[in-house]
């Protein structure tokens, strides 16, 4: 089981308060259940599954990326969240880290390269 650092502050964020419950908590659901680097495959039948709601997911990335880009949409379609390295990791990676090496190489295999990670100031 992943255990993962979670802003509190979101709560006061208005971008998150105005969405609509269901997305509120898609957005909890992706940072949890995100790989280790931040890349998440939408599987959107699943997502309706657990909630027992409809999920539009370009509803939800137009609600996510209101007035800032927090998700990433790649080329093979999985959501890359764009500062969940930085904020879970810190803002340098450490090549001689197993954890951070890996992080590296599974952003690397999905072509994003980690000069554009916002907020990473050394790797």
């Amino acid at each position: 089981m992943a255990k993962r650092f979670h802003d509190t502050g979101i709560w006061s964020q208005d971008w998150f308060i105005e969405m609509p419950p269901e997305y509120m908590m898609l957005w909890w659901y992706i940072l949890d259940n995100c790989c280790y680097a931040g890349i998440w495959k939408p599987n959107k039948k699943y997502v309706e599954y657990i909630f027992g709601k409809p999920i539009c997911l370009n509803k939800a990335l137009d609600l996510f990326n209101a007035n800032k880009e927090r998700v990433l949409v790649l080329k093979s379609g999985r959501w890359f969240l764009m500062d969940f390295v930085t904020f879970q990791y810190g803002k340098h990676l450490n090549g001689n880290n197993r954890v951070h090496a890996a992080i590296a190489k599974t952003l690397a295999d999905n072509n994003i390269e980690l000069a554009s990670i916002r907020g990473l100031v050394e790797v």
